[in-house]
């Protein structure tokens, strides 16, 4: 059962009129019909009608602008839903904090930048002032932990309750979109003389966005989930929080050690074929590899990754079990599934990948993993820090 479907009248009645807008088959007068409807839509029902329009849509990109002709729609009745956060929910209290924090600094990012007269300074002064502007608003880029515990921790959680749910990849897109716009804003920084008119384009889309998301969590995603998790389940994802960190907020970070005491033994052994090791002794060794090792099992749901005392990308419990496709974002699902398809029917073995990711250097190489028959089992991702390895030269003997 999809517990993030609403299926009732007013839903269907819904749902039917913003296809409609979309498909541009209705326009004012029409939607001043509806506005009993519009003005007492709820969270979930929100989410139906999301899911039904991007069923509709085509490319990530008309699926998003889609999304904002119709929640502009909505957008009066979702205000007025009231709703209110469970006492002890510590996820969301952290959640909306962060966004209490951007907001506010969104706004007074929105205030420096509507004192500024660009226009009437050199072009030395308006480049100074701008790169200072400029060094505010990267100060965004805290908001990274937020948009990471949401595509780790509360999105898996939602696919348990909700299935296959096409809005998290949508909402994945958005979270891009700002990721780019900072780095876009990055960029301008360096350039010897700013474009004014590309500066103030770049800001207004990442603004946009932002806000485009505060919006979305806290007037539907949320309401929504308190719906469907019960206390258990958001105390493991507060949990889960505590791997990835938290934005703007201070809070102090718990370590989760896998150090066994001396002379303790998990006395459960595993045969490797070349030798038995204790369970815990051989968690211990896959986690002392300076390697992040993630295992997609033969369904393409992941299985297994380790936990070394450094991640490069963020890994939490709430993935096990997961789709692969889901865990990456919309526009990289094709190749997932492209590198997967020719593991599978056995036309490549290795796919390798090198990028540059927060001043690192990093490969990530993916190996179809086959039993003694030839078939195929999974696939093993591999992602390692080579920022020292290559610099290398010479020779370190023993």
């Amino acid at each position: 059962m999809n517990m993030l479907q609403a299926d009732n009248e007013r839903a269907k009645r819904l749902t039917k009129l913003c296809i409609k807008i979309i498909e541009k088959k209705s326009g004012k007068e029409e939607i001043l019909k509806f506005t009993e409807d519009l003005n007492s839509v709820r969270p979930i029902e929100v989410i139906s009608i999301v899911e039904a329009v991007i069923d509709v849509s085509g490319n990530i990109a008309e699926k998003k602008a889609n999304l904002s002709k119709i929640l502009n729609v909505l957008h009066k009745g979702i205000s007025k839903y009231k709703w209110e956060l469970p006492s002890g929910n510590l996820f969301l209290k952290d959640m909306m904090s962060e966004n209490s924090f951007l907001k506010k600094e969104l706004t007074e990012l929105k205030n420096e930048l509507k004192g500024l007269n660009l226009e009437t300074e050199n072009s030395i002064s308006r480049n100074e002032k701008v790169k200072e502007l400029i060094d505010k608003i990267l100060k965004l880029k805290n908001i990274e932990n937020h948009y990471v515990k949401k595509e780790n921790i509360f999105f898996p959680y939602l696919e348990k309750k909700g299935g296959h749910l096409k809005c998290l990849p949508v909402m994945w897109s958005i979270h891009d979109d700002v990721r780019n716009g900072l780095k876009k804003i990055q960029n301008i920084r360096s350039e010897n003389e700013i474009n004014l008119e590309k500066f103030y384009s770049i800001i207004g889309e990442l603004f946009f966005s932002m806000y485009a998301m505060i919006f979305r969590e806290e007037l539907i995603l949320y309401p929504a989930a308190i719906e469907i998790f019960e206390g258990e389940e958001w105390e493991n994802m507060y949990e889960e929080s505590f791997g990835i960190g938290f934005s703007f907020i201070d809070k102090k970070l718990k370590k989760s050690g896998s150090v066994i005491p001396e002379g303790v033994s998990g006395n459960e052994f595993v045969d490797l074929g070349s030798g038995k090791l204790d369970v815990e002794v051989l968690k211990l060794i896959l986690n002392s590899l300076p390697l992040d090792i993630t295992f997609v099992d033969e369904n393409d749901k992941v299985a297994y990754f380790s936990q070394p005392s450094t991640r490069i990308f963020p890994r939490t419990k709430a993935i096990i079990g997961r789709e692969v496709q889901n865990c990456h974002p919309p526009e990289s699902i094709n190749k997932v599934n492209n590198i997967i398809d020719s593991f599978r029917n056995g036309s490549s073995s290795k796919e390798s990948f090198r990028i540059f990711f927060r001043e690192k250097y990093i490969l990530i190489d993916y190996y179809a993993i086959r039993d003694g028959d030839g078939r195929y089992r999974g696939t093993l991702e591999v992602t390692t820090d080579i920022s020292d390895i290559k610099e290398l030269s010479g020779e370190k003997r023993l």
